[in-house]
């Protein structure tokens, strides 16, 4: 493992209130469940996914989670969430055009329109792959909104 380059000296098991430190599995204090899978441990050059910063586990003990909501991010990670989204609208235009054109061969029986079409289908399936994440990467971001804005505000007048 060493040879690999592989970390081996982290424990297996660790409680979740030592989380952040790496273990392969994290088990709540109180109950002794497994709760790795709530459990979001950073990584290098990729944001932090969007959740609840704070899990709580069926006993009752809350734990960090390492995720965080939209409205905890910064102004320039939401710019720059945003100017993904654009881009990721750019990619989308060749798989519309592409679609486009392919509909209008089968009706017009132009070569050029097949040609064209032909052309575009290769960056259109590389684009649609962008355009697909980019689209889980909104719901990701409505999901935030609607936990932060819409069903905090519910659970807090209900608990008054």
């Amino acid at each position: 493992m060493e040879v690999l380059g592989l970390d081996t000296n982290h424990p297996g098991r660790l409680p979740a209130s030592s989380f952040p430190e790496i273990a392969d599995v994290y088990f709540c204090d109180k109950c002794g469940r497994d709760i790795t899978k709530h459990l979001h441990r950073g990584r290098a050059h990729v944001d932090k996914p969007f959740g609840p910063p704070i899990y709580e586990c069926d006993c009752g003990e809350k734990y960090r989670s390492g995720t965080v909501e939209w409205d905890q991010l910064g102004i320039g990670a939401k710019r720059r969430q945003l100017a993904l989204f654009r881009l990721e609208a750019i990619f989308s235009v060749p798989i519309i055009l592409t679609c486009i054109a392919i509909y209008l061969r089968f009706y017009s029986h132009s070569k050029l329109l097949l040609i064209i079409a032909a052309i575009a289908i290769i960056p259109s399936i590389m684009f649609s792959i962008f355009s697909v994440l980019g689209l889980l990467e909104a719901i990701a971001i409505v999901r935030s909104i609607w936990r932060t804005r819409l069903l905090h505000p519910i659970a807090k007048n209900r608990s008054q």
